[in-house]
């Protein structure tokens, strides 16, 4: 089944999950305040934006304090802009961001231009994914203050995840121009190499992140994702794991450690930490969906149905969700909706090439051997390096009697992944079917060796009465 090698940093679930950059939280307001003047607000103000509050669920209880002492504030003058802006962070900050965005308008009302309420607004829109919003109010910030390096930061994250890397990168280094000290626009600069594929520009921008700033998660969760890029799974883990250790609820830190346990084969851990993602933030679509594509893989087509249904239903990473669960009904054979659910992504996604795959198999069950054909063709056509595809199209050529067929692409499955139990074994059969009897033997042979310890018997079982079938041909 498909499981996503997209990473994810700290600023890339927002709109999934809420949390933005989880650090230790300042109390917004001492107990005893309950006016402020607006330079006592903008001291707090500063501080909080600088720790990038927004999104962080750190002392819960204390902003919830500050949410009631400042509506006390507003109750006896509604007109307080500095009160409701103040409220609007904090409801930011526990994930009520239209609550936030509410106060935050309600500020703009009186104050038109506060740069604070449309950084506000900025931060709050960035949260629900609704990027090109972000973008529009950290740029109005930046209208009254050409200065504001925080809306340079802000307006920065948005666009990496609107895929204008260059854009992103113009606006961290300018961030860092102002304030040389913004560890945040270090971390969105290395976000910006790393969606141009700059992996070793995007790890130098974290390690000056950290020398201004150790307890930055952000910067960790953004190297290793870089270094997982270059193969280097377990330095990846090592920064997974320090990000963990400064937020164990890091939702970013345990997705990507799945990633890199995925790379390193190991299923168990992997699923594990999709696990761990899900318990901080359930509806979190891309651990769902890879978490059913590992389940799938182990047989528990059910698990796997019901995690792809809740990606459904939370409506995020809808299409996998859709592909992954047509997958696994198909392998428990529930054909039809199988095909419903592979169409349905592709609805979604006219380059599903999972989708095509599924309805490759599905297809070569029901008998339908030139739509399967099609299918897998069209699959392979979108990823022509999709091993899965090759070899489903060699199972459907072995049984059509296409035996060159299937050593064909079976062959171009093994030189795109050596240890390809499947398409060994059926380079076999289609060999053995061909009457090459040695050639059939080598791939049992190789077959053995990419197989998990618990088919090794099995194989072994064959291997003898092959070897025992030749030699009695060759003594005849």
């Amino acid at each position: 089944m498909e499981t996503s090698q997209v990473p994810v940093t700290v600023g890339d679930i927002q709109s999934i999950i809420g949390i933005r950059q989880p650090i230790r939280l300042i109390a917004p307001v001492s107990k005893s305040s309950t006016h402020f003047t607006h330079t006592l607000f903008h001291s707090v103000l500063i501080s909080l934006i600088i720790l990038g509050t927004i999104g962080c669920v750190s002392h819960q209880s204390e902003e919830e304090r500050a949410i009631s002492e400042y509506s006390t504030v507003l109750a006896r003058d509604p007109s307080n802009v500095a009160a409701l802006i103040a409220r609007g962070y904090a409801k930011g900050t526990l994930g009520d961001y239209n609550g936030c965005i509410s106060d935050m308008n309600a500020a703009l009302a009186i104050d038109p231009n506060n740069t604070w309420a449309n950084l506000g607004l900025a931060k709050a829109h960035y949260q629900l994914g609704t990027y090109v919003a972000t973008v529009k109010y950290a740029s109005k910030a930046m209208e009254r203050d050409p200065d504001f390096w925080q809306a340079y930061i802000e307006r920065g994250f948005a666009k990496v995840e609107l895929g204008d890397h260059v854009g992103c990168i113009t606006d961290c280094e300018k961030a860092i121009e102002i304030n040389p000290k913004a560890g945040l626009a270090l971390v969105g600069l290395a976000k910006g190499y790393h969606g141009r594929g700059l992996h070793d520009e995007c790890i130098n921008a974290c390690n000056r992140a950290l020398d201004l700033d150790p307890g930055l998660e952000g910067a960790y969760v953004t190297r290793g994702i870089a270094k997982q890029a270059k193969g280097q799974y377990l330095e990846a883990i090592a920064d997974f794991d320090h990000a963990l250790s400064i937020n164990r609820r890091s939702v970013a830190a345990y997705y990507n450690r799945g990633l890199a346990n995925e790379g390193l084969g190991k299923i168990r851990e992997a699923m594990a930490d999709y696990s761990r993602a899900l318990d901080a933030s359930p509806a979190f679509g891309l651990a769902l969906t890879n978490r059913a594509g590992l389940k799938g893989s182990k047989g528990d087509f059910a698990g796997a149905i019901a995690d792809c249904t809740l990606a459904i239903l939370s409506g995020n990473d809808v299409e996998r969700a859709y592909t992954n669960r047509g997958l696994a009904r198909i392998a428990k054979g529930e054909l039809d909706l199988g095909i419903c659910d592979c169409k349905r992504a592709l609805e979604l996604n006219a380059k599903a090439a999972w989708a095509y795959y599924g309805l490759g198999n599905a297809w070569a069950r029901l008998g339908m051997v030139e739509q399967s054909l099609g299918a897998f063709d069209t699959a392979i056509g979108i990823a022509p390096e999709f091993v899965e595809a090759y070899t489903g199209r060699g199972r459907l050529k072995l049984g059509t009697g296409d035996f060159q067929g299937c050593i064909r692409d079976c062959t171009k499955a093994i030189e795109l992944k050596k240890k390809t139990l499947h398409a060994y074994s059926l380079r076999s059969a289609a060999r053995l079917a061909s009457r090459d009897f040695s050639g059939a033997l080598k791939d049992l042979e190789a077959a053995r060796e990419a197989a998990p310890d618990s088919r090794r018997r099995e194989l072994d079982e064959i291997i003898k009465s092959l070897r025992d079938s030749i030699k009695q041909s060759e003594e005849f």
